[in-house]
């Protein structure tokens, strides 16, 4: 008698593309971006007005920003499908608020580059009086 063997095959998941695409050296997750931006762009027609009024080239320009600044977030952090969404939603709806609040982090981290550097050359000069003679 013959014996039959039965050979299994390992059956994936049909793919129509990558999962993720590199470009200049930056992992770049398609389907969390996608739905991220999907996120930012619908919440920004949902969210309520700012408090500031905004005429349509600053509204497109801070859309812009967002979607850049989600584009970082999921890059940066590698954010799954689900997590990417929610933040898109959230960034959507916060609109010029996270853009202030990023910006207030930046000045405030340059307040404190520009202290330690002032603080470094009085170090470096040694208490020179200023008018450029170091005595």
């Amino acid at each position: 008698m013959k014996s039959h063997t039965l050979t299994a095959m390992a059956v994936g998941a049909p793919s129509f593309g990558p999962a993720v695409v590199t470009l200049f050296g930056i992992d770049i997750p398609l389907v969390s971006m996608g739905v991220s931006f999907c996120g930012v762009l619908l919440a920004r027609t949902l969210a309520p007005p700012p408090l500031r009024k905004l005429n349509w080239y600053q509204h497109i320009t801070l859309t812009l920003l967002l979607l850049l600044l989600m584009f970082l977030l999921v890059t940066e952090l590698s954010l799954g499908p689900g997590a990417a969404v929610g933040m898109g939603i959230g960034l959507g709806f916060s609109g010029l608020v996270v853009v202030e609040m990023v910006a207030d982090k930046a000045l405030s981290w340059l307040n404190l580059i520009l202290d330690r550097t002032g603080a470094a050359l009085k170090v470096l000069l040694g208490g020179s009086s200023g008018d450029g003679n170091t005595e």
